[in-house]
């Protein structure tokens, strides 16, 4: 459970000794937060905030000590538009853009590379949150959504663009957030 510090500070421990990748290379060299959940208005605030801000925080605590080539938070287009009902989900996916750009600018005035970034994503055609309320029936998505190859494609751009750029030293901009828009 990545909302409780004891967990993601075990987690990142135990990552550290690990070889994930079968290449003898040990070590934390990339974090995508993708967590989070929907809940109304009425119920769940606090569950939202700890499933997407406080957890982003404590992986940005307990990696500062890593070499992290790429710090990816998924964040929601709900952040620069709102949402009726979810003050709670919106507040906590424009934490991330702030942690983003704290995080970016600490990179450069401390004189290190930095490759945070933070993607304001609308519903993705099929899967995540906004799919299972459309198919509860609780949510029109139709029109206002991506579709996976639309996501996958701007996902590996993102990144990309971020390991190829340098991060903040590179040319990407201390803000380093992305709103992705459906056509």
């Amino acid at each position: 459970d990545v909302s409780k510090e004891h967990e993601v500070a075990d987690m990142l421990s135990k990552l550290r000794l690990t070889d994930v990748t079968g290449s003898g290379v040990h070590g934390i060299s990339g974090i995508i937060h993708s967590a989070g959940v929907l809940r109304s208005a009425s119920a769940g605030s606090r569950e939202v905030w700890t499933s997407k801000a406080q957890s982003a925080f404590w992986l940005h605590k307990h990696s500062q000590g890593d070499d992290v080539a790429l710090f990816v938070c998924f964040s929601s287009i709900a952040a620069a538009l709102g949402n009726i009902g979810q003050s709670s989900y919106a507040s906590a996916n424009r934490y991330l853009e702030e942690l983003v750009l704290h995080r970016n600018e600490a990179s450069v005035r401390d004189g290190c590379v930095c490759r945070s970034a933070s993607i304001q994503w609308p519903a993705i055609r099929g899967v995540g949150m906004a799919a299972a309320v459309a198919t509860a029936g609780e949510m029109d998505i139709d029109g206002v959504d991506l579709s996976i190859d639309d996501f996958a494609s701007v996902f590996r751009s993102v990144v990309l663009g971020c390991l190829v750029s340098g991060g903040v030293s590179g040319g990407v901009s201390a803000s380093a957030t992305t709103t992705v828009m459906p056509v």
